[in-house]
C-alpha cells in the first residue's frame, strides 16, 4: 500500500495509528470496547515522546485516517449510518435493537428531561451522526416511551452493571463518555 487512500480494509481495522512526522502528531484510534482511556495514553505518548501531541480519533480509523489527508468516502462506501431516517433497522443504539444491554445511553434534552436506556455504545457512529440526528433518535425513544414502551433503563432487565455509557446533555451542549 502506498497512500492511505488505498486502505479499503480500513472499515475493518480495529486500530490505527498515524505518525506525522512534519508535525509531530500521533493520531491514534483503537477499538477496545471502551478499556482505555484515551487522555491518559495521550499524556503518556507525550511524556516519552517530548515535542509530539498525541490526538486521540473518537471517529476510530476514519478519523486516523482523515488526519492523513485521505478522503474517508472514498474508504468508507457504506453510508447507511450517515443517513438514518429508518432508526428501526439502522441504529444499533436504539433501544428497540438491543444487541448489548451492558452499556448506558442517556440524554438530557432541553426542556431538561432526562432519559436512559441500554443498549450499544458506538462513539464513531455518535460522533459521525452529529447532534441533529443524535436528537432525532432521542426523541423517537421519548416517543416510544411516552407510549408505554419498555425501552427506559428502570424497565429493562439488567444481570450487571454497565459497562461503559455515554450521555449527552443538550441544554449545556456536552457529551460525556
Amino acid at each position: 500500500m502506498d497512500t492511505p487512500q488505498e486502505m479499503k480494509s480500513a472499515p475493518w481495522l480495529e486500530g490505527t495509528l498515524f505518525i506525522d512526522m512534519t508535525t509531530k502528531r500521533i493520531v491514534w484510534a483503537e477499538e477496545s470496547e471502551g478499556c482505555y482511556l484515551p487522555r491518559l495514553i495521550n499524556a503518556l505518548i507525550e511524556l516519552t515522546w517530548p515535542g509530539w501531541t498525541a490526538i486521540w480519533s473518537p471517529e476510530g480509523t476514519r478519523g486516523t485516517l482523515r488526519a492523513t489527508g485521505a478522503d474517508t468516502d472514498i474508504i468508507y462506501t457504506d453510508h447507511s449510518f450517515k443517513d438514518l431516517g429508518d432508526f428501526d433497522a439502522a441504529s444499533d443504539m436504539a433501544p428497540w435493537t438491543i444487541s448489548n444491554e451492558t452499556d448506558a445511553f442517556s440524554c438530557t434534552t432541553e426542556n431538561n428531561k432526562t432519559i436512559t436506556w441500554g443498549n450499544y455504545i458506538d462513539l464513531e457512529n455518535i460522533a459521525l451522526l452529529g447532534p441533529n440526528k443524535m436528537h432525532t433518535l432521542v426523541n423517537k425513544v421519548i416517543q416510544g416511551c411516552n407510549e408505554g414502551k419498555p425501552w427506559q433503563w428502570n424497565l429493562q432487565t439488567h444481570n450487571k452493571q454497565p459497562e461503559k455509557g455515554i450521555h449527552i446533555d443538550y441544554i449545556n451542549k456536552t457529551i460525556k463518555w
